[in-house]
């Protein structure tokens, strides 16, 4: 009698598991954009942002540094170009991961389904969202070609408060256009991704945290490992980290003495001298004063 209850009470479970699959397919069958309309002008669901080529802000593939392109998918979605929308295998060691640690430390959408979730669906965190999240990525996978995918993932994807798409992420950031990104600026903008508020605040700052700095250098070292990047192109990427975001300083500039800089600060107009004074002022010496970035930014090829 006790078997047969608990084989009653398995199969009632099953059947119950059964139908909540059934109705999530269901659900997010029903939501799913028709090919017709995924090519067409959409107004992305999540932040309203315009995603239409003939947009003054969409920024053909063509038209985006390579750099850029190679950073997020190192980053990213290393296995774009060979998944259908899903990796299984990522997927398999973020649920392993998220559950060693009893929380969601790891993510496992490509893409695809990052794009599918920006355009077409909201923030909200549960099955029927990642359910409807995974069958468009299908259905855009067989829509659009990967390049296509990617294109219009960089013009619609959050770069930083209220920063979407990659022309205003490289106008922002580097006050350049999206073909003129070089390799440590490909990076930063793979880097944001994750947390776009959060880890912009180097930006902010005008100095690279701890953590920014590390995760910099695991994608620029990314880029070279998967012959994205010449080692060369490694190498001054990685030697401009230090100095990312400070300001350039003038190699023809004498430096100035910080106590008297300070003093000038505090003057009022008629304290201030008419000629400040040279001792002090050259304390200095330009040999050792930190060196410019000019000659790191002019690498052939960028």
């Amino acid at each position: 009698m006790g078997m047969l209850k608990f084989l009653l009470h398995s199969a009632l479970g099953l059947l119950c598991f059964l139908a909540l699959l059934t109705a999530l397919a269901g659900a997010a069958l029903l939501s799913a954009p028709r090919p017709d309309d995924i090519k067409k002008c959409i107004v992305a669901k999540m932040h309203s942002v315009p995603l239409c080529p003939t947009d003054k802000a969409y920024v053909r593939i063509k038209n985006i540094s390579p750099y850029i392109r190679h950073a997020v998918i190192v980053s990213e979605d290393a296995g774009f170009y060979g998944h259908n929308g899903l990796d299984f295998h990522e997927l398999r060691m973020s649920f392993e991961e998220n559950l060693k640690a009893g929380r969601f430390a790891r993510g496992g959408s490509t893409i695809t389904q990052q794009l599918a979730k920006n355009v077409y669906l909201s923030g909200d965190k549960s099955l029927v969202r990642k359910a409807r999240e995974a069958l468009i990525a299908l259905q855009l996978e067989k829509t659009l070609t990967k390049d296509e995918i990617l294109e219009k993932y960089l013009n619609v994807v959050e770069f930083g408060p209220d920063i979407y798409g990659v022309a205003k992420a490289t106008q922002y950031y580097f006050g350049k256009a999206p073909a003129d990104v070089d390799v440590l600026e490909g990076a930063w903008l793979a880097f944001v991704l994750p947390n776009p508020k959060q880890y912009s605040q180097s930006f902010r700052k005008r100095e690279l945290t701890r953590f920014a700095r590390s995760r910099l250098q695991v994608i620029v070292r990314r880029m070279a490992r998967y012959k994205r990047i010449t080692a060369d192109a490694e190498a001054q990427a990685l030697e401009r980290l230090a100095h990312m975001f400070k300001p350039i300083e003038d190699p023809n500039e004498d430096p100035i003495d910080p106590a008297l800089e300070a003093e000038l600060q505090e003057a009022t107009p008629d304290e201030m001298p008419e000629e400040a004074p040279e001792s002090g002022l050259f304390e200095e010496s330009s040999e050792t004063a930190e060196p410019p970035l000019g000659d790191a930014l002019a690498e052939p090829g960028f």
